[in-house]
């Protein structure tokens, strides 16, 4: 009864036309098909940059599949997916990949979590700096309660949180790295990727200015 004439019943046909019978024929057709695993990518900023490890190995699930096929005189002519049930749930593939990195310095190779690029000022513990004098109750120290000295920065918590260690490298070719500091202090003008580092020397801080670094995050 699926079976199909050409010409279409009742229409016109001409002597010698050719009468053609297509013979339809349609089945169910099940069979097992893999479902393939996929790899996700866990990054591990305590890893070597480059370096990768398997945490879980990927395994491929199965499932059972059912589709109506659908014959024109033997020939496939569509097939339709008409139910498809798992046997077996694929297992993922679970790879860390490192993110650390290193910077070379004075003192050797740092590894550092990340950088980031910085308009950078200079101040000293001086009245003009900070707004206090000597006999001040909190002339000289930071925001952490610590004494202010060389290697001690000022930064905004929420950018550079108070304590992380630090190296700052110039990007000014006239001015050296300031070098290896940890972020103790805070200021007013100091917000977002601005960071404002200590020097003794009032003459110092003068002459910097205000000039571009990068600052790493060390580990």
């Amino acid at each position: 009864e699926l079976d199909r004439v050409e010409p279409e019943m009742g229409a016109v046909i001409a002597p010698y036309d050719t009468i053609k019978v297509i013979r339809i024929e349609e089945k169910l057709v099940s069979e097992k098909v893999a479902i393939p695993y996929q790899s996700i990518i866990k990054h591990n900023d305590s890893l070597d940059k480059g370096k990768a490890n398997i945490i879980q190995k990927g395994k491929n699930g199965e499932k059972q599949v059912e589709y109506l096929v659908v014959y024109e005189n033997g020939e496939v002519v569509s097939k339709i997916l008409k139910e498809e049930k798992i046997l077996v749930a694929a297992e993922n593939e679970v790879i860390e990949k490192g993110t650390a990195q290193y910077l070379a310095t004075s003192r050797g190779s740092v590894r550092f979590r990340k950088v980031i690029q910085m308009t950078s000022t200079a101040y000293d513990a001086g009245f003009e700096s900070t707004g206090k004098r000597p006999g001040d109750k909190y002339y000289g120290l930071t925001r952490s309660g610590t004494k202010v000295r060389p290697g001690v920065v000022a930064v905004d918590p929420k950018v550079i949180p108070l304590g992380t260690k630090l190296y700052i490298k110039s990007l000014d070719s006239r001015w050296p790295d300031y070098g290896f500091a940890i972020a103790e202090d805070t200021g007013g003008a100091i917000k977002g990727n601005k960071v404002d580092l200590y020097f003794e020397d009032s003459q110092d801080v003068k002459k910097y200015g205000r000039r571009k670094v990068e600052v790493y995050v060390l580990e």
